[in-house]
């Protein structure tokens, strides 16, 4: 199926690897039992689509967690959006009860028509990804997205705290600006990214910035953004 228009946000421009000291929280080694069930439970769900709706392609995988994978996902695509779903909402169990269902559409690479690997759409709580562009950096960026939309980050006063410490003006709109790079919900996003431990952040995110992550993830109403924020730093 070919993803709607893109949305307001400015297409994403093309990550460079670095390395972030800012790392919060980290994953652990994927447990190999885990995986090997969510593997088989993924194998399981995409053969009862086959068997019962004879729809191979755009075939729509409803599990548990509020998620749900359309398109024509791989059975290791699957697997891996599954996985990730999972890490980020583990690591950010404030948000459990805001957060809304989300639907995740993978879409063939002749029937993607953006030059971004995903995007997010607000309003359709859907998350659009190109085949063979299913990796944490693109899906915790979007569930990112998710997430912010759900619980009012932007809106609240974490989100105008996170604003300062990355050097917005109060009155910036959360989801606008002239470029990719211009944009606070891309900021945040990419923050998201760099809390978790994934090395692909391109945007500069300061201790401030991350603190008001953390405070989101842990649920904290404390909004103080001060002192520096690492692996061992008590909050």
């Amino acid at each position: 199926m070919r993803p709607p228009p893109a949305s307001h946000l400015p297409a994403r421009e093309p990550q460079r690897h670095r390395s972030n000291r800012y790392q919060v929280t980290t994953r652990r080694g994927r447990c190999i039992l885990s995986v090997f069930i969510k593997r088989a439970l993924a194998s399981l769900a995409l053969l009862l689509v086959t068997a019962f709706v004879a729809a191979p392609a755009d075939a729509i995988v409803i599990l548990p967690g509020n998620i749900t994978i359309e398109g024509d996902p791989t059975l290791e695509e699957t697997a891996d959006i599954l996985d990730d779903w999972e890490w980020i909402t583990n690591a950010f169990p404030g948000t459990a009860d805001c957060v809304d269902p989300i639907t995740v559409v993978v879409v063939g690479a002749n029937e993607w028509g953006g030059g971004t690997a995903a995007y997010y759409r607000p309003s359709q709580k859907t998350v659009y990804i190109k085949h063979g562009k299913v990796r944490s950096e693109h899906l915790i960026h979007e569930f990112a997205h998710h997430l912010d939309f759900s619980c009012g980050f932007g809106s609240s006063e974490r989100g105008a705290a996170f604003l300062s410490a990355q050097g917005f003006a109060a009155d910036h709109e959360w989801a606008r600006g002239s470029s990719w790079r211009d944009v606070p919900a891309e900021h945040f996003a990419e923050a998201v990214v760099g809390y978790l431990g994934i090395d692909s952040v391109d945007i500069t995110v300061t201790d401030g910035a991350y603190r008001q992550v953390h405070r989101f993830a842990t649920g904290w109403s404390d909004v103080r953004s001060s002192g520096p924020v690492g692996p061992q730093t008590p909050l």
